[in-house]
């Protein structure tokens, strides 16, 4: 059996990317003339940002194969987002990223002074963190977990996409920019670049890459309506807006997920609605909800089963009231449930290969 670890973010060089994943390909064989083993999910690990006067936030183990959960990670912070790199489980957590091995769960490193948000990971051991208070992108050296650079941005950052060697950088957190920032790092000298940014005429909070010349976001207007936009990278422009009928929203938690199988978008509208886009168009090509109980904190999609897992916080003011995990199938059908932390949000997988 071998262990095979998955993330949402993209590389920095789309190249390089197709590169190592045609490698990866050779890997999960023992023998070349073999037949090709199957890819399963081994754990799907969500965080729980916690109550920030108590910073309480944790990390959920769920074996889908079993159907149990348990605690997983106890760091006493709260917890901003989480994402896989190899066999590396990255943590925001508060003023800080620890880094743990994701299958002891033992804590093996920590990027210290960043007030982290998100992370996108890149060649020869980089990897760029969007920071709040103060806004900013930090690049880190993950050989030794060291900042080695820090650019000022505005508004509040979020989530990055990557295309055409570039790191384009969300800064609608909290409604408070319409401009996507434009990063170049250079990967010799460890240095960013800040560059003209992109003018998305509403405030994006989700990106992702469909491949090295678009890219797409999730955002509101400053009316409070959803849009999803498509972005020409070379021309530095919208090429295409899409209003989804209700407001993109999930507190602060996975507003989105891009499922390259399918391929789909799914975003949370209205904290109670999961809709299923073309993610070339942002045509809403299905809709699951309004879902009964508690509101939407967060949405990932495991394309190796063909399910949505969606965070479930309680709607409780206190923050002080675990929530759950729904599972479901596309056409909205409940599967499975089980227990999170306080305020669950981000969603990743861990696989195996048998």
């Amino acid at each position: 059996m071998h262990l095979l670890y998955t993330a949402p973010s993209r590389l920095l060089l789309i190249a390089a990317l197709a590169v190592s994943l045609t490698l990866a390909g050779c890997d999960i064989f023992d023998d070349p003339d073999s037949d090709p083993r199957e890819i399963a999910t081994a754990t799907v690990l969500v965080s729980s940002q916690g109550n920030f006067s108590d910073a309480n936030g944790i990390v959920t183990a769920y074996d889908p194969e079993d159907g149990t959960a348990t605690t997983a990670i106890d760091p006493r912070a709260v917890i901003q987002s989480i994402d896989l790199l190899q066999d590396r489980l990255f943590m925001m957590a508060g003023d800080r990223v620890d880094v743990y091995d994701v299958q002891t769960f033992e804590q093996v490193g920590q990027i210290s002074d960043v007030n982290a948000r998100y992370i996108v990971f890149g060649t020869t051991n980089l990897a760029l963190v969007t920071t709040i208070f103060p806004s900013s992108v930090v690049l880190v050296d993950l050989t030794t977990d060291e900042v080695v650079d820090t650019a000022e941005l505005d508004g509040s950052p979020a989530g990055m996409a990557v295309a055409q060697n570039l790191v384009f950088v969300a800064q609608g957190g909290f409604g408070s920019s319409e401009a996507i920032a434009t990063v170049r790092p250079n990967t010799q000298t460890n240095e960013l670049t800040i560059e003209e940014p992109i003018e998305a005429g509403c405030a994006v909070t989700f990106l992702f890459t469909l491949d090295d010349n678009e890219i797409s976001g999730l955002c509101n207007t400053s009316e409070g309506e959803g849009q999803y936009i498509v972005i020409d990278v070379n021309a530095g422009e919208v090429i295409a807006r899409e209003d989804l009928g209700g407001r993109v929203a999930t507190g602060a938690g996975q507003d989105g997920f891009l499922a390259r199988d399918i391929p789909a978008v799914f975003a949370v509208l209205d904290e109670d609605r999961i809709v299923q886009l073309n993610p070339r168009t942002g045509e809403v090509e299905a809709e699951i909800g309004p879902l009964a109980g508690n509101p939407i904190g967060g949405v990932s999609y495991d394309e190796v089963d063909n399910l949505l897992y969606v965070a479930r916080p309680d709607d409780d003011p206190s923050f002080t009231v675990t929530g759950e995990v729904s599972i479901h199938e596309l056409d909205g059908t409940e599967v499975g449930r089980f227990d999170a932390g306080i305020a669950p949000s981000h969603i990743v997988f861990s696989r195996v290969i048998e």
